[in-house]
């Protein structure tokens, strides 16, 4: 399993914080509220982390269902913005312990 926090300083506490899952990996992002591109579609954000199953020893002999890898992906959006309040070294140690890393 990759993992890792990163940008987390790019983010302001006032930034909408959302999770997508792509090709079974979970991306969370961070972007301004309402911010649009020019065909008035919301901007994909700034990465903050990602969670990625594959290759992992414990990787699931079974791909997770993407409803499961989204409901993973909330929680971990939970954390980051918890993160914003507390700080990025934090950050690192609570979504690890969370995740049971």
């Amino acid at each position: 399993m990759s993992y890792d926090v990163r940008n987390l300083f790019f983010i302001r506490s006032d930034w909408e914080i959302y999770s997508t899952v792509k090709d079974g990996v979970i991306i969370v992002r961070g972007r301004p509220r309402d911010s649009l591109d020019t065909n008035r579609e919301p901007i994909d954000g700034h990465e903050i982390t990602r969670l990625d199953w594959k290759g992992h020893l414990y990787a699931p002999a079974v791909p997770l269902h993407d409803d499961i890898l989204r409901l993973i992906g909330r929680r971990m959006c939970d954390l980051v913005r918890d993160a914003l309040a507390t700080g990025y070294v934090q950050a690192q140690l609570d979504i690890k312990k969370a995740l049971g890393l």
